[in-house]
């Protein structure tokens, strides 16, 4: 699976512009503000609906324009796929080959394995970025996750409404416990599911995560992944052992959670975390190893995703060699030349280059592409 050329119009400070890629290394370089990360984004969103990089519509447009659009040629199987990205206003819409495409079926059919400095913060931050690590995994693996993922969410906010709509006073406590009743029937066996999921994908990702780590660091570590629900463990648990958990603690949280107008049981409150020789990376390690953990989990999810699939997904660094010491970044880049997949590789070092051959380089100014020599 190859992406061939991309046409990109009014996204953020790229007015338009056209470019044709290499199948195997395309480095885009620049210094910064120039529009870089930009067209990194723009095909990211373009092949997986999301950005990944917080903001609302009107960020993603061009200055005082109120349409953006981009289009992306990939060549899968012999077979030309076009991917169209449309924002107009408040409204965003993805297309395959002209027909609309939810995002969770397009990150699915185009799996992406994206390093960004914020990826590389991931440890330190909230258990929300650490479940969205795992989640991506999954629902780029698993066939039905895409399914179980859309009910979870779905019911999700359901529940949430009808939480919120106790709390403003739109509904009796009775009427609230009877749909609640109701709903967890849905509800909590999806979260069960899914939190068995995550258990599964961090078991098989495991030993993937150790040997890259080891080879990253140099160093004899013993790395394990924790996942907590109400602060135990759920190492080893079964899916109807999780169920039982969900209902027991949506008991014991019926009045907090009818006080608080949200749900406060499900798999949005689990939490995981990453144990460096039996310690919390959070706290125990330092900013080197932490973002040691993550390069060594997107190695990882690569290798997940050969096995799995027998295929490569597709690569995107922005900007992060500089970010990681020079050690870390030689293996990086020797095990990047490693797999076949098709890599987008953005820097503000030019002689970055000298270190990888073959593929394109491509040069940014002022939104504007420049170069492609061979």
């Amino acid at each position: 699976m190859i992406v061939e050329q991309a046409q990109i119009i009014n996204f953020k400070n790229l007015q338009e512009i056209q470019i044709e890629f290499s199948p195997k290394l395309n480095l885009i370089l620049g210094q910064n503000g120039q529009g870089k990360t930009n067209l990194l984004e723009a095909l990211y969103i373009s092949l997986t609906g999301s950005a990944f990089r917080q903001g609302d519509n009107e960020t993603l447009l061009r200055y005082e324009q109120t349409y953006a659009h981009t289009k992306v040629l990939v060549m899968q199987k012999e077979l030309d796929l076009q991917i169209s990205f449309r924002i107009q206003e408040d409204e965003k819409q993805h297309f395959l080959n002209e027909k609309k495409i939810s995002k969770i079926l397009l990150r699915q059919r185009f799996p992406i394995v994206l390093f960004s400095p914020d990826s590389l913060a991931s440890i330190k931050e909230s258990d929300e970025q650490r479940r969205l690590l795992i989640d991506e995994v999954i629902l780029q693996i698993e066939t039905q996750a895409t399914e179980i993922y859309s009910e979870l969410k779905h019911s999700h906010k359901q529940r949430n409404r009808i939480l919120k709509n106790f709390k403003e006073e739109k509904s009796t406590e009775k009427e609230t416990l009877e749909l609640l009743e109701g709903m967890d029937q849905i509800f909590l066996p999806l979260s069960a599911k899914w939190a068995a999921l995550r258990l599964k994908t961090c078991q098989e990702v495991l030993p993937y995560l150790n040997s890259a780590l080891h080879y990253i660091s140099d160093e004899a570590i013993d790395l394990r992944v924790e996942y907590l629900i109400s602060k135990t463990s759920a190492l080893g648990k079964s899916e109807d052992e999780i169920l039982q958990i969900l209902r027991k603690r949506r008991t014991e949280l019926a009045s907090a959670e009818l006080a608080s107008g949200t749900s406060l049981v499900g798999t949005h409150k689990h939490e995981i975390s990453f144990l460096w020789n039996g310690h919390d990376s959070r706290f125990f390690c330092s900013q080197g190893q932490q973002r040691a953990i993550i390069l060594a989990f997107k190695i990882a999810q690569i290798r997940y995703h050969q096995k799995v699939h027998k295929s490569d997904p597709f690569l995107m660094l922005d900007d992060i060699l500089s970010e990681i010491d020079e050690k870390k970044r030689l293996k990086l880049i020797q095990l990047l030349q490693e797999f076949q997949s098709q890599t987008f590789l953005t820097s503000t070092e030019a002689d970055l280059s000298n270190y990888f051959s073959g593929g394109k380089v491509f040069e940014m100014k002022k939104g504007q592409v420049f170069g492609a020599p061979n």
